[in-house]
Protein backbone atom coordinates (compact mmCIF):
# COMPACT_ATOMS: atom_id res chain seq x y z
CA UNK A 1 0.00 0.00 0.00
CA UNK A 2 1.20 3.48 -0.86
CA UNK A 3 -0.37 6.70 0.44
CA UNK A 4 -0.75 10.08 -1.24
CA UNK A 5 1.13 12.51 1.00
CA UNK A 6 -1.20 15.36 -0.04
CA UNK A 7 -4.69 13.94 0.49
CA UNK A 8 -4.04 10.69 2.37
CA UNK A 9 -5.72 8.31 -0.10
CA UNK A 10 -4.33 4.78 -0.18
CA UNK A 11 -3.36 3.04 -3.42
CA UNK A 12 -2.40 -0.56 -4.20
CA UNK A 13 0.58 0.27 -6.40
CA UNK A 14 3.05 3.05 -7.06
CA UNK A 15 1.76 3.35 -10.64
CA UNK A 16 -1.80 4.02 -9.44
CA UNK A 17 -0.43 6.66 -7.05
CA UNK A 18 1.45 8.35 -9.90
CA UNK A 19 -1.73 8.42 -11.95
CA UNK A 20 -3.64 9.93 -9.02
CA UNK A 21 -1.01 12.63 -8.44
CA UNK A 22 -1.59 14.08 -11.92
CA UNK A 23 -5.08 15.15 -10.81
CA UNK A 24 -4.90 15.36 -7.00
CA UNK A 25 -6.59 18.67 -6.04
CA UNK A 26 -4.68 18.92 -2.76
CA UNK A 27 -1.36 18.56 -4.60
CA UNK A 28 -2.40 21.29 -7.04
CA UNK A 29 -3.39 23.52 -4.11
CA UNK A 30 -0.07 22.99 -2.32
CA UNK A 31 1.90 23.60 -5.52
CA UNK A 32 -0.18 26.71 -6.32
CA UNK A 33 -1.41 25.33 -9.66
CA UNK A 34 -4.63 27.33 -9.71
CA UNK A 35 -6.25 28.48 -12.97
CA UNK A 36 -6.73 32.21 -12.40
CA UNK A 37 -9.33 34.49 -14.00
CA UNK A 38 -9.21 38.25 -13.38
CA UNK A 39 -12.38 40.22 -12.66
CA UNK A 40 -11.33 43.81 -12.12
CA UNK A 41 -9.35 43.89 -8.87
CA UNK A 42 -10.55 40.39 -7.88
CA UNK A 43 -9.26 37.05 -9.13
CA UNK A 44 -11.24 33.81 -9.28
CA UNK A 45 -8.92 30.82 -8.69
CA UNK A 46 -10.06 27.35 -9.74
CA UNK A 47 -8.72 23.79 -9.49
CA UNK A 48 -10.47 21.17 -11.62
CA UNK A 49 -9.63 17.77 -13.09
CA UNK A 50 -11.49 18.24 -16.34
CA UNK A 51 -10.10 20.11 -19.38
CA UNK A 52 -13.71 20.46 -20.57
CA UNK A 53 -14.58 22.41 -17.41
CA UNK A 54 -11.57 24.67 -17.96
CA UNK A 55 -12.79 25.38 -21.52
CA UNK A 56 -16.29 26.21 -20.22
CA UNK A 57 -14.88 28.62 -17.63
CA UNK A 58 -12.57 30.23 -20.20
CA UNK A 59 -15.52 30.73 -22.58
CA UNK A 60 -17.54 32.41 -19.81
CA UNK A 61 -14.53 34.55 -18.88
CA UNK A 62 -14.20 35.69 -22.52
CA UNK A 63 -17.90 36.66 -22.47
CA UNK A 64 -17.25 38.59 -19.26
CA UNK A 65 -14.31 40.45 -20.80
CA UNK A 66 -16.40 41.24 -23.89
CA UNK A 67 -19.04 42.82 -21.65
CA UNK A 68 -21.72 40.18 -22.22
CA UNK A 69 -21.68 38.91 -18.62
CA UNK A 70 -21.80 40.63 -15.24
CA UNK A 71 -18.93 39.75 -12.84
CA UNK A 72 -21.40 38.37 -10.30
CA UNK A 73 -22.81 36.04 -12.98
CA UNK A 74 -19.31 34.70 -13.69
CA UNK A 75 -18.66 34.03 -10.00
CA UNK A 76 -22.09 32.39 -9.74
CA UNK A 77 -21.27 30.20 -12.75
CA UNK A 78 -18.04 29.05 -11.09
CA UNK A 79 -19.84 28.40 -7.79
CA UNK A 80 -22.50 26.34 -9.59
CA UNK A 81 -19.77 24.22 -11.20
CA UNK A 82 -18.22 23.72 -7.75
CA UNK A 83 -21.54 22.62 -6.26
CA UNK A 84 -22.10 19.96 -8.94
CA UNK A 85 -18.55 18.67 -8.48
CA UNK A 86 -16.96 19.90 -11.72
CA UNK A 87 -14.59 22.16 -9.75
CA UNK A 88 -12.70 20.68 -6.80
CA UNK A 89 -11.50 23.98 -5.24
CA UNK A 90 -12.67 27.57 -5.76
CA UNK A 91 -11.13 30.66 -4.16
CA UNK A 92 -11.53 34.43 -4.55
CA UNK A 93 -8.47 36.66 -4.16
CA UNK A 94 -8.25 40.43 -3.90
CA UNK A 95 -10.76 43.04 -2.87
Amino acid sequence: MVVCKYCGQKWKSLQSLRSHLKHCPERKRVRNQWKKYAIGSTTVCVITRSPKTVRLIEAEHRRLLAGHRHPAAFVGFCEALRQVGAIQLLRLEGS
